[in-house]
């Protein structure tokens, strides 16, 4: 059966091909895929640039669930649209949830903070005691059927799995075991060492997810991962394999950001210098460091209360909101909701400079966010409160943005009024168009390409 974008679809179980002019030689595991917003826009530039280097994708993935949020705009592309792919169902809390109709499936962008309507104790609880290796295991037997199925049907030189979550990978190896194909393993977060997702709440289930990932880096023919911390830790996982695991960042599409046109260029504020936050706040992730270096700022500074506006493109918890009106913030700060990805790259371009807010703590150094490479894109200056680590050094090599790595709320607040007044000034340099080049989307696709070429299927 083939869906209203002619994509394959899965009812029941059963896979139905659809007519393709080039048989599709690369089988995709990712439990996200648009119109979902969540974890695609690696995957979405895979399926845009692989094909012109001698792979063609089809993909198998979860139909929507709470939490994934809503974007039909990847699938505006012809190259996205038209790759063929099969949605599964899964007994994930997700999907359960959406069974039982305690709630719409599409667009609900805070179903992975609550868990998909089955409360956020609830869900705590099962993550840190329960799941393995996460929250979407139940989706495991669905892919692997489904991949299975169609390795028997299609000439496939590979298999190609895209985490998080972390279940896309033993599905592919699932698959690879049973048919024989090479398997390169994509890790867009890391695992035990992250952050946001990994926190067992007994030895038995930390034992367990260790010795999982150790698995899954052992049998994988390559892995890929997103930062050089994720790719050390795994390359200790391997040993005796000739092939090293292998960093490729993430990046951006310089067609999405033009430089003269296909955006208004009006200023978000008139008049005032605009500091914009597009993204999510989650886990150990908070507003609440920015909103402590602002209150300096303000308190030593007051002449930014006229001047600066904060925009923060993203859902604020009910603390954090009230905390803005006790530190008598609210005069500098907006929360709107957010936006498709579309109006966050006009914003982004509209703004005067972009901040950056990753988590601090055990693991974060492992992190280089997506949005790192948004912002760079976007040609705007970048607050950075950022850990020590992986973004860290990336920033300080491509430039373009000042950093405030682990500082307190005084010393914090003393860079930020630095950083606006260079901003404000125009003394503050962007990064060089020569050091983005390397983290334009096409190259990342062409290292993929390249690995896949090498894994000899």
């Amino acid at each position: 059966m083939l869906s209203r974008r002619g994509q394959l679809r899965s009812e029941k179980g059963a896979v139905h091909p659809a007519p393709m002019r080039k048989p599709p030689n690369l089988l995709v595991l990712s439990y996200f895929h648009p119109p979902a917003a969540t974890g695609v826009r690696r995957l979405v530039s895979l399926l845009r640039h692989l094909p012109d280097h001698g792979w063609r994708p089809l993909v198998v993935c979860c139909r929507e669930t709470a939490g994934s949020g809503h974007d039909e705009s990847p699938l505006a592309d012809p190259r996205v649209s038209g790759t063929p792919v099969v949605r599964t169902g899964s007994l994930d809390p997700y999907r359960v949830k959406a069974a039982l109709g305690r709630g719409r499936v599409a667009g609900a962008s805070q179903g992975a903070r609550t868990g998909g309507g089955f409360g956020p104790e609830v869900m705590t609880l099962l993550r840190r005691h329960v799941f393995l290796p996460d929250d979407r295991m139940g989706w495991i037997p669905y892919a692997a059927s489904a991949g299975i199925r169609l390795a028997a049907r299609h000439r496939f030189q590979a298999v190609y799995s895209s985490s998080y979550p972390q279940s896309a990978h033993i599905a592919a190896m699932i698959v690879s075991a049973r048919t024989g194909l090479p398997w390169l393993a994509d890790f867009r977060d890391g695992w035990t060492q992250n952050p946001a997702f990994h926190d067992p709440g007994n030895p038995l289930l930390r034992t367990a997810q260790s010795a999982l990932e150790r698995m899954t880096a052992r049998r994988a023919t390559r892995i890929v991962t997103v930062s050089p911390p994720i790719t050390r830790h795994l390359q200790r996982h391997r040993p005796g394999h000739l092939e090293p695991v292998a960093t490729v960042y993430n990046g951006f599409e310089p067609t999405e950001y033009p430089s003269a046109t296909g955006f208004s260029r009006e200023p978000l504020h008139p008049g005032k210098l605009t500091l914009l936050y597009t993204g999510t706040f989650f886990g150990r992730r908070s507003p609440r460091p920015f909103l402590a270096a602002l209150r300096v700022l303000a308190a030593h500074r007051s002449m930014w209360r006229d001047i600066l506006r904060v925009r923060l493109r993203a859902e604020l918890e009910a603390g954090d909101r009230r905390l803005i009106e006790e530190w008598s913030l609210g005069d500098m700060v907006e929360v709107l909701p957010p936006v498709d990805f579309a109006l966050c790259q006009e914003e982004q371009r509209r703004a005067d400079a972009c901040l950056l807010v990753l988590e601090s703590g055990p693991g974060s150094e492992i992190m280089v966010s997506q949005k790192v490479f948004e912002y760079l894109a976007a040609e705007r200056p970048v607050f950075a409160m950022v850990p020590e680590g992986a973004a860290a050094e990336l920033l300080r090599e491509t430039g373009g943005a000042a950093l405030s790595v682990g500082e307190t709320a005084r010393a914090a607040g003393a860079g930020l009024g630095r950083f606006l007044s260079a901003v404000r000034a125009g003394r503050f340099e962007r990064a060089s168009a020569g050091k983005l080049a390397e983290f334009h989307r096409s190259r990342q696709a062409a290292g993929i390409a390249a690995i896949l070429d090498g894994m000899g299927g």
